[in-house]
C-alpha cells in the first residue's frame, strides 16, 4: 500500500499544485496536503465504523445464553474482549464464543476489504473519466 499512494501522491500533488499559478503553489500544495489527511481519516473512520457495525451485529446474533450483561458488553465492543470473555467462561460457552466472535471479525474484515475495494475502483473510473485528456479547442479562422 506504501508504494502504490506514495506514487499517487505525488502524482496528484504534482497536478494540483502544477494546476495553481506559481505564487499561490505553497497554499495549492497545503491544500492538497490537508485534503489528503482529511481523507485518509474519514475513510479510516467510516471503514471503521463499518466494520465495528457489521461485527457486532454478526456476534449478537451468535452469542452464547450463559453470558451476564457485562460480559456480553465486553464481548461485542472488541474482539479482544471477546477473546477475554472467553477465557472467564467454561465450555462449551467458551469454546462457543470465541469461534462466535473469530467468525464475526472474519466477516467483517472481508466486508469492510470488499467496501474499500468496490470505493476504489469505482474512484479510479470516475477520475479517468473525470481527467481524460481532452482535445484543444480550435480558434474559428
Amino acid at each position: 500500500m506504501g508504494i502504490g499512494s506514495g506514487v499517487v501522491g505525488t502524482l496528484a500533488t504534482d497536478f494540483v499544485v502544477g494546476a495553481a499559478p506559481a505564487e499561490r503553489a505553497g497554499a495549492a500544495s497545503a491544500i492538497s496536503e490537508t485534503g489528503a489527511e482529511l481523507g485518509g481519516a474519514l475513510g479510516i473512520a467510516l471503514l471503521g465504523s463499518l466494520g465495528l457495525a457489521i461485527y457486532r451485529t454478526h456476534l449478537h446474533d451468535t452469542l452464547p445464553n450463559a453470558l451476564t450483561p457485562a460480559q456480553e458488553h465486553a464481548a461485542t465492543s472488541t474482539l479482544a474482549g471477546a477473546t477475554s470473555t472467553s477465557t472467564q467462561l467454561s465450555q462449551p460457552a467458551s469454546g462457543e464464543l470465541f469461534h462466535a466472535a473469530a467468525t464475526a471479525f472474519t466477516d467483517s474484515l472481508q466486508t469492510v476489504a470488499a467496501t474499500a475495494a468496490a470505493v476504489t475502483v469505482l474512484l479510479a473510473v470516475l477520475a479517468a473519466l473525470l481527467l481524460r485528456p481532452t482535445a484543444a479547442a480550435t480558434e474559428p479562422g
